[in-house]
């Protein structure tokens, strides 16, 4: 089960109850993209910032595994988990 962590979460969530699942990919992609561009633009990226990249990218791998996409939710995991042991 997904915790909520961030706003694409609990997105996801609402989108999932209401049977639009694959619609909440786009709130996924926003939200890394900002999260990256914010990090990238620190000098030491915030351990909350990361916190929430790492969250999201899970996120977003257990969406695609709940839609039976497991070949798309591998990469995600897989970035996911780089960012955790950096």
């Amino acid at each position: 089960m997904l915790e909520f962590r961030h706003p694409a979460i609990k997105q996801w969530t609402l989108l999932a109850d209401r049977g639009k699942k694959a619609e909440s990919f786009e709130w996924f992609d926003r939200s890394l993209d900002h999260m990256k561009t914010a990090l990238s633009k620190m000098p030491r990226p915030s351990a909350q910032g990361l916190e929430w990249l790492v969250s999201t990218t899970a996120g977003l791998a257990d969406a695609r595994e709940a839609l039976g996409q497991e070949k798309s939710a591998l990469p995600a995991l897989d970035a996911a988990l780089k960012i955790a042991t950096d």
